[in-house]
């Protein structure tokens, strides 16, 4: 399940989207809310969410700055703006500093979640890309010794003479091997 934190700094939006959702169904839980940015960057250092939904104009931090620092905490999380603030000037600062979506308040319940099912969809496609590079990266370091044996083989009985491709491969495979040429 993916955590999902809600900053607003009215209390009725984040209760409202709190219990309006369904979250089971998105394999999403709101681990916590907050009123402000300030206190949404300190659950995000405790809660590492994957989705934030916020506000922009909030008391203390705004949502600006908020995904400035979102993104070195976690920076692979999906944050969508939900604000009754119509400037466009807005929308494109927020994209700059990496908001996911931008939605305008009041939402339907269905925008909202059609943009949490993407974002979603996106964070389930990352995961399945990190582990297939994990799958890979293992398969590979399994098979560094047979890989090893094939290197020096080929150098020895003159199948491989490419000195680029043979030091690549030396150090690809952490073979160290002083005046081999």
């Amino acid at each position: 399940m993916y955590k999902v934190l809600i900053i607003d700094d009215e209390s009725i939006i984040r209760k409202g989207i709190k219990n309006i959702i369904n979250w089971k169904q998105l394999d999403c839980e709101v681990c916590a809310d907050a009123c402000d940015g300030i206190e949404g960057i300190d659950l995000i250092k405790k809660y590492l969410p994957e989705v934030i939904i916020t506000d922009i104009r909030m008391p203390g931090m705004d949502g600006l700055e908020m995904i400035k620092q979102v993104r070195e905490i976690v920076p692979n999380s999906k944050i969508i703006i939900l604000t009754g603030y119509r400037d466009f000037d807005y929308v494109q600062k927020a994209i700059k500093c990496g908001a996911f979506d931008f939605l305008l308040k009041p939402s339907k319940i269905e925008e909202l979640t059609t943009v949490l099912t993407k974002a979603v969809k996106e964070l389930n496609e990352q995961k399945s890309k990190h582990n297939e590079i994990a799958r890979f990266r293992m398969l590979f370091e399994q098979n560094i010794p047979v890989l090893r044996e094939k290197l020096l083989y080929d150098i020895i009985y003159g199948l491989n003479t490419s000195e680029n491709e043979i030091y690549e491969k030396m150090k690809l495979f952490n073979i160290s091997i002083r005046n081999l040429f």
